[in-house]
């Protein structure tokens, strides 16, 4: 369960996530049905880059909470600061800095 799902609902497991319904093919997820699709090929073939893209999203965000915010100020003025958040490291020169 995720953080975020409401404590109250229930899932129900099944082997097949993908479905038919009027003529157009469809596959669940926690956050609801997802489709049309227009065969079951490219139904499963969603369900795959689905689930690839929840699993590296929720990985994103974990590595992202994980990493604190670090600002290493020069110790003169007028020297190249460098400034980490996350994968970001952005220099300019100390005199831009607002602290």
């Amino acid at each position: 369960m995720r953080r975020d799902d409401p404590k109250q609902k229930t899932y129900f497991r099944s082997s097949e996530r993908v479905f038919r319904m009027n003529e157009l093919w469809y596959f669940t997820s926690r956050e609801g049905d997802q489709g049309p699709f227009s065969d079951e090929a490219q139904a499963r073939s969603e369900v795959a880059r689905y689930i690839v893209e929840k699993t590296e999203l929720a990985a994103f965000q974990q590595n992202r909470e994980s990493k604190s915010k670090v600002c290493k100020l020069p110790p003169k003025r007028g020297v190249l600061a460098n400034v980490q958040s996350a994968n970001l490291t952005v220099e300019m020169p100390a005199q831009d800095l607002m602290i």
